[in-house]
């Protein structure tokens, strides 16, 4: 999972700044895609505003889990993880 992350990051808008596998943390700078962009992607707009973010990557035995805190310091919304859960899909699958 680590070493796919940063492409499919990169693939939704998502610059990798800074990490710390150790701690599971990264640090991302965030630029929204063209509306083209996201249908050639296969996934909708997420509606997250431009900006730094922290993403926390946790291990879960066969699974990982993402967690995104967005510039002031709060965690996403459901709505706003659901939306992101389809866009990492889309991502790891071109």
């Amino acid at each position: 999972m680590w070493q796919r992350l940063p492409g499919a990051l990169e693939k939704v808008g998502m610059k990798v700044t800074d990490s710390t596998r150790s701690q599971g943390s990264m640090a991302l700078t965030y630029k929204p895609l063209s509306d083209s962009s996201w249908q050639e992607l296969g996934a909708r707009d997420p509606q997250l505003v431009s900006g730094d973010y922290k993403l926390q990557v946790g291990d879960l035995d066969n699974r990982s889990s993402l967690q995104f805190i967005d510039p002031k310091g709060h965690t996403l919304t459901q709505s706003q993880n659901d939306a992101l859960v389809a866009v990492f899909q889309a991502a790891f699958n071109k």
